[in-house]
């Protein structure tokens, strides 16, 4: 059984995409934060780009290994739980830490940035806007995909 490759891929955009949303279709800075452009039209390095992807493709090899080994239905048993418990979730302005998910991956284990360090701007400690606008962006964001 062949293991995936740990080979960086580019990722290249085609274009520069800018979000028209809210009154007069320009982009709504208070809403959606500000937009980089740089990101958009460089290339990024190779070694960012397999930092980026190193714990999808660690966990790409351990399901890999586990299927070689056990069968399909060993990855497949993880990967529903996972999902699973991805979509239970608190409301869209309240921080969540997410503590079955560290679990399920043996995260819960160990300290690393990501515990005190947020990656995701909108998981932030603080909020800009008032609740009531984020649940909107959420629903509406929901109906629109």
């Amino acid at each position: 059984m062949d293991l995936p490759s740990l080979k960086p891929r580019p990722d290249v955009a085609d274009k520069v995409q800018i979000k028209e949303t809210g009154d007069f279709s320009a982009y709504d800075t208070m809403t959606n934060g500000f937009m980089s452009v740089r990101g958009q039209l460089c290339n990024s390095h190779a070694l960012e780009q397999t930092e980026k992807k190193f714990k999808g493709n660690q966990e790409n090899m351990r399901l890999a290994f586990l299927r070689s080994t056990q069968g399909i239905h060993a990855p497949l048993k993880i990967m529903h739980e996972k999902n699973a418990v991805r979509k239970t979730q608190r409301l869209p302005f309240l921080p969540s830490s997410n503590i079955a998910l560290e679990t399920l991956e043996g995260r819960d284990e160990f300290i690393d940035f990501d515990d005190y360090i947020f990656t995701d701007p909108e998981e932030g400690i603080e909020s800009l806007a008032p609740p009531h606008m984020i649940m909107e962006k959420a629903l509406f964001a929901s109906k629109e995909h």
